[in-house]
């Protein structure tokens, strides 16, 4: 298992929900969080609490759309002209947003699902590439998370069978989310591995099988 002690780590969207609970759990292990979020002054009230907790040297804010390359790249500097390293990476920032991604009409987010299930096998892609680096990548995978994103699908756009569907789902707790990548982040052997979160089973992790790819690139 590895220490996060003294540990530099940036994480997108910590303002708010499950980024500032991961950041928080950070802290607890004494590393040091770089904070991004577009959201500033959410941003800035979240770095001021959470330097009253673990002192001003061991967190910070930068205002950041990770949507812009150009940004990211420049507060990824800043992060380590501050903090001298960068450890960990938590990219965490996204939206639920259907409708304006082509304009289509069905609310039950099959285009979300669609880019989690590319993440998975970006995750697996990685694996094999980045280990000889000495750099890990995982994937986080967690089920409805009680945040402000998480609720937000009960709003007025969402269609009845989607606000029956949350309903009966039972919300998971950011913290458990959070637990899930210190686990990820301490433990070296789960590299390349995908954490799934869910109420029912809490963490487990997602198995591969790889056996067809292989037996197909036999006969290449």
């Amino acid at each position: 298992m590895v220490s996060v002690y003294n540990k530099v780590a940036l994480v997108t969207g910590a303002a708010k929900g499950i980024g500032l609970t991961i950041s928080k759990a950070l802290l607890e292990k004494r590393g040091k969080v770089a904070l991004l979020d577009i959201q500033e002054e959410a941003g800035q009230e979240a770095c001021e609490t959470l330097r009253k907790v673990y002192g001003k040297d061991r967190v910070t804010f930068y205002k950041c759309d990770v949507t812009s390359a150009e940004n990211l790249r420049s507060v990824f500097e800043k992060t380590v002209a501050k903090f001298g390293k960068l450890d960990i990476v938590v990219n965490n920032a996204g939206v639920v947003e259907e409708i304006n991604w082509r304009l289509l009409p069905e609310p039950t987010t099959p285009v979300y699902s669609a880019t989690k299930a590319g993440v998975i096998a970006f995750t697996e892609s990685l694996r094999s590439i980045t280990t000889s680096d000495g750099v890990r990548v995982n994937c986080v995978c967690p089920t409805w998370v009680d945040t402000d994103m998480g609720n937000m699908v009960l709003g007025e756009y969402a269609s009845d069978r989607v606000k029956e569907t949350v309903k009966r789902a039972t919300l998971l707790s950011p913290e458990l989310v959070a637990d899930a990548v210190l686990l990820l982040v301490q433990d070296t052997s789960k590299a390349g591995a995908v954490a799934r979160v869910t109420p029912r089973n809490g963490v487990d992790f997602h198995k591969f099988d790889r056996k067809p790819l292989f037996m197909l690139m036999q006969k290449l």
